[in-house]
């Protein structure tokens, strides 16, 4: 059958009946570049859409429009084809069957060095999305400890005359350092030097187009320290022509997703929308359990792991979550998603799979244990029960009591066979409060909290519900419609070192270089106690490469070595503590608090950098304490890297929205200077010896972290590294500046092991270093 395609004139006629008009390209773009790549943490993502391409939608809007007439007459066309969905870049879904509204124009409000900026603001029939960003907030501002209180409350929407928009959901995400260990204790922090959040409202009247963005407290920040009840006031107006949406495309359900009645429904990925952009799609659809998933009636299905993209040559292709498209919530069976997939693959088709899922099945099975009439505080039962639960033993192996603040009941520990992950249990007869659970598959433990005395005595607990992984793989093909405008192609970058490659070098581990030495410094076990890795048994060594022997320095975080090798500082309580690796001489540098972290030592040896906590700035001061000088100002995070060959400039990076920017600053001058930015999240970043290259940690397109070697300005980028989903952490240069020190962390183990490894820059060779037990932080001879 020919293609059919519309005449220009009546395809203009069709344009002006419906007031749209083409996607201004410019404002796509600009969406898309400030919008599209945010980093968003936070409330839970309910995204439920997809676009598609231009001259594909035109064809699509006059089918529709044509079978349209003869259902419901030429008169209601106009209505009818203005309930159509749409698609803004940032905004997520909309819709214009009362007029599409937008902000008239950004508005920013600034108080006390704290800048409040809605940049963003949609309004259509169902809801009304805001976007505002919030930057400079002092780290004084925060709360001091996790236990402290802070704000907890969500921006109203206040139409002009009348009550406060419900808020129906949002998201968001801050840059800065989220969850800092505080030197010498526990306390997680939360600072972040700015925010962005995207919340979504009700739909403003259709007669109301003034409101005011009321903002009582800024998100996170302690009571009082900050300045609140801010005001800004929004004006909507008539979406222009350059703002119309981008169209959705809806795909055709197929059979077997809507099976006939009686049949079994497969298992499996379905394609439902897609939204093209002019260089990413947006795929929208759901995986469905069906009929075909075996081990009985599975009532719900939980988000699965192992997803990834390929090309039609095999290759695996960028994707990333649509963090501005809001699904539906997730339906027994029925688990929705939405991702953007980078254009500019050449052999089609794009083949989605997901590798397994985790689905969870009901069960009502119970137990007993005797707990006595007063059982004590850690006491431990050995219980060993077997049951069936949902077709799979589980073996519930003991039980413990926990009498504190956050643990005040018992926590049992299960075991089972590994595609088990977890299992729910409730106490009917005492209410407990809470619950919490961990561990891996196959070994994991449930914990119940109770609010005042834990019961005691013979205890009936029912196991209500079992969690395990179902082995796929399930697949999809997709090709782009080929009315799609031609794009020039991406090559992705290829890591020297695979996941592979790191496989076989454990597997048949190298030879240490002969000749290569040198002391490590670490953090890691200094007790061999036999529990695992804890601040108790956790602390500083020092490690001869050449020997293998370790000098343990005493608990503390951040350590670092002098250029000669001979000292060591790090962070702990009463200050930063500084210690003569011959003499084993531990002191604390006079003027320095324990809210001092991550020294780094002068080329000379004379002088400590290091960050203050109190309002996260870089200083410097002699190693007797004299000559503090306060280096950087302001309310961003510094995040020190280390100091300039010759001495006289300290690197450091600075977290924002698009990740991490690495400067030099100036001691003498103050000059910053930008040396490179990249998509990391943190100043994971090493600068070689000689002061020419620089290695750093950065998101690697359609992957994860990677290790890349670059000049300092930034050109030459080479992806040294990138192992799948194992991470890497470091880097270190040697100090001949020949091979790079990185830290793999293996996330399949129970315990996350970590392996220290040698990588030469130029061959990518890959050494690992046993016996290390740590994770090494500075190499010096």
């Amino acid at each position: 059958m020919a293609e059919f395609m519309p005449s220009p004139e009546l395809e203009e006629k069709i344009r002006e009946a419906l007031a749209a008009h083409e996607p201004a390209l410019a404002f796509v773009e600009r969406l898309a570049e400030n919008l599209g790549e945010r980093v968003a943490v936070g409330a839970p993502r309910r995204p439920w859409l997809a676009a598609r391409g231009r001259w594909a939608w035109a064809l699509g809007l006059l089918l529709i429009l044509l079978l349209a007439g003869f259902a419901i007459g030429p008169a209601n066309i106009v209505a009818a084809m203005q309930r159509l969905l749409g698609y803004i870049p940032g905004v997520g879904l909309v819709g214009d069957s009362s007029g599409l509204r937008v902000l008239a124009e950004p508005v920013t409000q600034e108080r006390e060095g704290i800048m409040v900026t809605v940049s963003q603001a949609v309004v259509d029939s169902e809801r009304t999305v805001v976007l505002y960003q919030v930057e400079g907030i002092p780290p004084e501002a925060y709360p001091e400890s996790e236990d402290a209180p802070f704000c907890p409350e969500q921006p109203q929407l206040r139409p002009s005359g009348g009550v406060p928009a419900d808020v129906i959901g949002g998201r968001g995400g801050g840059w800065g350092r989220e969850g800092l260990m505080r030197a010498g204790t526990a306390e997680g922090q939360g600072w972040r030097s700015g925010f962005e959040w995207r919340l979504i409202y009700s739909a403003l009247p259709t007669d109301v187009n003034e409101a005011i963005f009321f903002i009582p407290c800024l998100d996170g920040t302690a009571p009082g320290a900050a300045p609140e009840d801010w005001e800004l006031a929004l004006s909507f107006v008539p979406a222009p022509p350059d703002v119309t949406v981008v169209p959705v495309l809806e795909l055709t359900p197929s059979p077997e997703s809507n099976p006939e009645p009686g049949e079994p429904a497969e298992a499996g990925l379905f394609l439902e929308q897609v939204i093209e952009l002019e260089d990413r799609y947006i795929l929208i659809g759901s995986f469905r359990q069906g009929s075909s998933i075996p081990g009985g009636s599975v009532w719900g299905v939980l988000p699965w792991l192992d997803f990834e993209i390929t090309t039609g040559d095999g290759q695996s292709w960028i994707f990333w979550p649509a963090e501005d498209v809001d699904l539906p919530e997730a339906l027994p069976g029925i688990v929705p998603w939405a991702y953007e997939v980078l254009k500019g693959f050449t052999t089609p088709p794009l083949t989605l799979r997901v590798g397994a899922i985790d689905a969870e099945f009901p069960a009502d099975v119970t137990f007993q244990f005797d707990a006595g009439p007063a059982p004590e505080d850690g006491q431990e039962w050995a219980l060993n029960q077997d049951f069936e639960v949902a077709g799979h033993t589980v073996t519930l192996v003991s039980a413990v009591l926990h009498r504190d603040a956050r643990q005040n009941g018992y926590e049992f520990f299960f075991r089972s066979a590994p595609e088990v992950g977890a299992i729910s249990i409730q106490d009917d007869g005492h209410m407990p409060v809470g619950g919490y659970g961990g561990g891996t598959s196959g070994e994991f433990s449930v914990g119940l909290v109770y609010d005042g005395p834990v019961p005691t005595g013979l205890l009936t607990y029912r196991i209500t519900a079992l969690t395990a992984r179902i082995a796929g793989p399930w697949t999809l093909p997709w090709s782009p419609p080929a009315s799609s405008a031609p794009v020039t192609p991406v090559v992705l970058p290829l890591p020297c070192l695979t996941f592979e490659d790191w496989q076989r070098a454990v597997a048949d581990p190298a030879p240490i270089p002969e000749g290569l030495g040198g002391r490590l410094i670490a953090y890691g076990r200094i007790i061999d106690d036999g529990d695992r890795l804890s601040p108790e048994n956790a602390g500083v060594f020092v490690f001869d490469l050449a020997t293998g022997e370790r000098q343990a320095l005493g608990p503390g975080t951040w350590p670092t070595l002098s250029d000669d090798g001979r000292r060591a500082a790090y962070s702990w309580s009463e200050g930063l503590h500084l210690v003569d690796l011959t003499t084993g001489e531990n002191q604390i540098v006079p003027g320095t608090t324990t809210n001092d972290y991550n020294p780094r030592f002068s080329p000379d040896g004379s002088q400590l950098a290091f960050v203050r906590i109190d309002d996260l700035n870089l200083y410097v001061l002699n190693l007797d304490g004299s000559g503090l000088q306060r280096v950087t100002q302001g309310p961003e995070y510094e995040l020190l890297v280390g100091w300039t060959a010759d001495g006289g400039s300290l690197l450091y990076g600075v977290p924002g929205p698009g990740g991490i920017s690495l400067r030099s600053v100036d001691l003498l001058s103050g000059e910053i200077r930008d040396i490179l930015a990249f998509d990391g999240k943190d100043a994971w970043a090493a600068f070689s010896p000689d002061g020419e290259w620089v290695a750093y940690l950065a998101r690697v397109p359609g992957m994860d972290y990677g290790l890349y070697l670059a000049r300092l300005d930034g050109s030459e980028p080479r992806l040294l590294a990138q192992l799948d989903y194992w991470g890497i952490e470091g880097p270190v240069w040697s100090p001949d500046g020949d091979w790079l020190l990185v830290n793999v962390v293996n996330p399949d183990l129970p315990v996350a092991e970590i392996t220290p490894a040698l990588i030469d820059p130029g061959t990518c060779q890959a050494i690992p270093l046993r016996g290390i037990d740590g994770t090494v932080q500075d190499w010096a001879p």
